[in-house]
């Protein structure tokens, strides 16, 4: 049987400011609803424009959710950054190895060339 979910999250700010002055002068936010079937979505509706309160903005729940989320993706960015620098360091370490590998081969290639050429002369 399918599993149905519905789940309403901010989906954008508009923040305006006085062209003259630089001041805050307006927001508004919209947020999306959205359906999903056994994790697919299957409809997200945008709700209309709704005024934000300029005199609270930074301590309002929208900032909150916002700030969260935000939060939350800059988590897995630096989880991801970690898991890539490690990568990174893994690959220079394995090249520098196989660096010295082939420079003590080569040297061995071109003694025993040297001792080739000293048979054959």
């Amino acid at each position: 049987m399918p599993v149905f979910t519905e789940e309403t999250h901010p989906y954008e700010i508009l923040i305006r400011f006085d062209e003259a002055t630089g001041a805050l002068k307006g927001a508004h936010q919209q947020r999306i609803t959205v359906v999903k079937r056994d994790g697919a979505v299957i409809q997200a509706v945008i709700g209309e424009a709704a005024p934000v309160d300029l005199v609270d903005f930074g301590a309002s729940g929208l900032m909150s959710e916002a700030m969260a989320a935000a939060l939350a993706a800059n988590a897995n960015l630096q989880g991801q950054v970690a898991a890539l620098t490690a990568e990174r360091d893994g690959l220079a370490a394995l090249a520098s190895a196989l660096t010295v590998e082939r420079d003590a081969l080569t040297a061995e290639r071109d003694a025993l060339a040297a001792r080739v050429a000293a048979q054959d002369a």
